[in-house]
């Protein structure tokens, strides 16, 4: 026993380190054959973050998948890496007000990104999603590669964000991918560009349906790989625009133990 928590404390001072010593570098990639490395419950688990719908689909409700938000498999930095947030758990969660454990933040995504059940704790789905963000950062401290937990911090918004200006954006910039509908585009039977509302949406308990989260993801990462390029009202306001539209409801019994009041910050995952 002593010697499995000296070798978890020296991974994590190692951890600290990389983060500490280079900030300010870029994202690495390592290349996502090699990273199940032969293992299968990783395998397994990168398969359900890349194709939930299909690996995990007793628990999902709609047409979203885990890399959906979080992009590239879940390594890019501008998106949430799981890598960045798997190590930070157990931590508090405002939702639940108590600790949570990383597999009870996996499943709050099922019930609120996903608009499905949550997996069983101990059941393969979450414990393969484990595995999977464990490989990850393992991979990450042994690449020295930089972790930035959630999305980039994004810039107050100079004007109030609106769903009215949102829209002209919307229409210039994003409706070519996810449809003037926010229906997302689907091809051969898959998910090429996702829902941004209505039924097959995120729904309206999820992260992504706050307007400061939705604003960051989109300023961090859209259109898909021109991440940056739009001034942060824009982000704002088409981050207003979208979750201004509908979609499902949060699970009835979640929706009290809610935050009471939209975050300042534009943060995710904190």
């Amino acid at each position: 026993m002593r010697t499995r928590v000296v070798a978890a404390v020296f991974f994590f001072v190692a951890l600290a380190a990389v983060v500490a010593v280079l900030a300010g570098r870029s994202w690495l990639h390592p290349d996502n054959g090699s990273i199940a490395d032969g293992d299968a419950l990783v395998s397994h688990g990168r398969d359900i973050f890349r194709q939930t719908k299909r690996y995990a689909a007793a628990y999902v409700g709609n047409d979203l998948s885990c890399s959906n938000c979080h992009i590239d498999a879940g390594r890019h930095s501008g998106a949430a890496p799981i890598s960045a947030a798997y190590p930070h758990f157990p931590a508090y969660s405002a939702r639940d007000k108590r600790d949570i454990t990383f597999g009870e933040r996996l499943q709050e995504c099922f019930e609120f990104s996903l608009n499905g059940v949550a997996p069983p704790a101990d059941g393969d789905v979450v414990t393969a999603l484990t595995a999977y963000a464990r490989r990850l950062l393992e991979n990450a401290v042994r690449e020295a590669v930089v972790l930035t937990r959630g999305f980039p911090e994004l810039d107050a918004a100079p004007l109030p964000p609106s769903p009215a200006r949102g829209a002209v954006v919307y229409a210039n910039r994003c409706s070519i991918c996810h449809g003037a509908d926010g229906g997302g585009q689907s091809a051969e039977g898959k998910v090429v560009f996702p829902p941004l509302w209505g039924e097959r949406s995120y729904n309206a308990g999820a992260g992504m349906a706050r307007t400061g989260t939705a604003a960051a993801f989109v300023a961090a990462n859209m259109p898909l790989g021109q991440g940056g390029t739009l001034p942060p009202q824009d982000a704002w306001d088409v981050g207003a625009f979208i979750n201004s539209q509908t979609r499902p409801p949060a699970p009835q019994e979640r929706t009290q133990r809610m935050l009471a009041q939209e975050p300042t910050s534009s943060s995710h995952g904190r």
